[in-house]
């Protein structure tokens, strides 16, 4: 055995070396006979993977190995004929210690030598402190915070009388608000819904409290992590559409909203480059620059989308008849048209498109998989489209499934063919604010909201058959599937529906403080990126334990949402 598998033995009385999501598995040989068995073992997360070789255990010795405890276990033990004496799959908890007893022809159930503790008990602490945090809220109330300001200025500004209460605000781009004059009605849950998924994407960018859930999914599958960016992309199509409306109505020519789209759509893309450069120190040597990423994919898919429906977006005139109501059905399957485009040929290039070496229509993560037999192949005709128009260098290094599967190429979940469904989600979006300008009636709204969610959602869980790994096409956030496009937009019809009725029709909740996150969007999430590892957000040295960096990382998305609270009380939304 090497020195590097060397480092996979643990010994119980230095169980404290443990690390997050690790656990140590004694094996104990119980049969007095002279011969060596050899251990094998895998994560059930590596689908079709083959085993890794761990080590021996000769009669009379114990072997301690540590096992990841993120997923499920599955240890195999074979006698010198290399026949099984033992099959066990187990999920494991972290610093737990456990034994596992054999013989010549089978193995005892596993014990529990040292009770590890509970590793989601820093969850419900963190529940409860954000639910007293939420419980005082009402009383930093946006009157409250001017009266303070008034005791503290000795005048009020003229400029906040002017600008009127930001819940009459008119949204002018898919991530944040320009203010307008007051008696524009804005749809809040629209603002909460973004801000929710802001937050959401801010703590799982800086780590989740590095439980496995709060990262994203090694291949297929999908985790909390997996939700926010589908989400802002949905959001997306929704407000384009009603800030479309809001500038037609103020006369604003089509030629002039182009040249806003035009100029948002560049700045994100610079900002997604400025960002990559950043974070991986590549700014000065542009061979290396990564190109595609997050703000990249909004800049594209906004363009395209919003150029689109800058030709086809009619006013609503309930007044109309003949012609006129037949050109605004022929924009609709013009729209139609376009959407089943992009499905279609993310489907051709998916499942046609030759790609040396591999299979046609691969759809896995190389590496490990399916044995080794398609080792170069992550990725499949998605991730050969990104490195021949790219090249290597300017995807994304670090793939997902790189730590699970042992991938040695890049892949970068953020590149061309994924785009295709991206367009498909926005449009989703489009819909739903189709439905807001159309249709006056706010329950209506909600009734089809839920109608498209139930459709969509069943489509894609009926495409990936409702699992993991299975289906015609599964749920997959690299590779952006459509069963993975389909079930996200799913769920972003009822969270929309849910909180339209709570908090603009019912208005049980007035969003606070994510609505406040969700109208400065952009803001946080380029702040968030840029001061990442950095005072005040981070500060350390602080434990090796979930509770610990649960703690830093709630820190570092609590105090943007201070960021978001502070500027709304000051009038200020950043607008591209």
């Amino acid at each position: 055995m090497t020195e590097q598998d060397g480092e996979i033995f643990c010994k119980m009385k230095h169980n404290r070396s443990l690390q997050l999501n690790e656990a140590c598995l004694k094996l104990t040989l119980e049969d007095k006979a002279d011969q060596v068995y050899s251990v094998f073992a895998q994560s059930v997360e590596c689908e079709g993977c083959d085993p890794w070789y761990f080590g021996n255990v000769e009669s009379g010795k114990g072997t301690e190995l540590v096992v990841n405890t993120s997923y499920g276990t599955w240890v195999g033990i074979q006698d010198a004929n290399n026949k099984n004496v033992c099959n066990v799959t187990y999920h494991f908890t972290e610093f737990g210690v456990y034994k596992l007893g054999f013989n010549h022809t089978d193995c005892s159930p596993i014990q529990v030598l040292i009770q590890p503790p509970n590793p989601f008990l820093p969850l419900l602490w963190a529940f409860f402190l954000l639910l007293g945090i939420q419980a005082l809220l009402p009383f930093v109330t946006q009157k409250n915070l001017r009266r303070v300001k008034r005791l503290l200025t000795r005048r009020e500004d003229p400029l906040l009388e002017d600008l009127g209460s930001p819940e009459h605000h008119t949204p002018s781009s898919s991530f944040s608000i320009q203010a307008s004059p007051k008696g524009k009605e804005r749809l809040n849950s629209l603002d909460t819904f973004r801000g929710i998924a802001i937050v959401l994407m801010i703590f799982v960018n800086y780590g989740g409290g590095d439980y496995w859930f709060f990262k994203h999914s090694r291949w297929n599958g999908l985790t909390v992590a997996d939700l926010p960016f589908p989400w802002f992309m949905w959001i997306m199509g929704v407000s384009l559409v009603l800030s479309l409306k809001s500038q037609l109505m103020k006369s604003f020519s089509r030629k002039q909203i182009f040249i806003r789209i035009l100029r948002r759509s560049t700045i994100l893309f610079l900002l997604g480059l400025i960002l990559n450069a950043r974070s991986t120190n590549r700014l000065t040597d542009m061979r290396l620059l990564r190109i595609p990423g997050v703000l990249q994919r909004f800049s594209i898919v906004y363009f395209l989308v919003a150029t689109q429906e800058l030709f086809l977006f009619k006013l609503p005139d309930v007044s109309q008849q003949g012609l006129a109501r037949l050109g605004r059905n022929c924009c609709h399957i013009i729209r139609g048209l376009f959407f089943a485009l992009c499905i279609t040929s993310h489907l051709l290039i998916t499942f046609h498109l030759p790609v040396p070496s591999c299979p046609r229509g691969y759809l896995g993560p190389g590496g490990m998989h399916d044995g080794g037999g398609f080792w170069n192949c992550t990725g499949g005709a998605i991730g050969y489209v990104d490195r021949l128009v790219f090249g290597e260098s300017h995807i994304y290094q670090h793939a997902t499934p790189k730590s699970l599967y042992n991938t040695n190429i890049p892949f970068d979940p953020e590149g061309l063919v994924g785009t295709l469904n991206s367009i498909v989600l926005v449009y989703l979006g489009v819909v739903a604010g189709l439905i807001v300008v159309t249709h006056p009636v706010a329950r209506l709204h909600i009734l089809m909201w839920l109608i498209l969610g139930f459709l969509t959602g069943m489509v894609g869980l009926g495409l990936c058959e409702a699992s993991q790994n299975g289906g015609v096409i599964p749920l997959n956030k690299n590779l952006w599937s459509l069963s993975y496009t389909l079930v996200t937009a799913g769920t972003s019809f009822f969270i929309l529906a849910l909180l339209h009725w709570i908090v603009d029709i019912q208005q049980w909740w007035r969003g606070a403080p994510f609505s406040h996150v969700g109208m400065n969007a952009i803001l946080l999430y380029v702040g968030h990126e840029l001061l990442e590892k950095t005072f005040p957000v981070q500060f350390g040295p602080l434990p090796e334990s979930h509770l610990a960096r649960l703690f830093m990382n709630l820190w570092g998305t609590i105090f943007w949402i201070l960021v978001a609270v502070w500027l709304h009380s000051h009038r200020f939304f950043l607008a591209l």
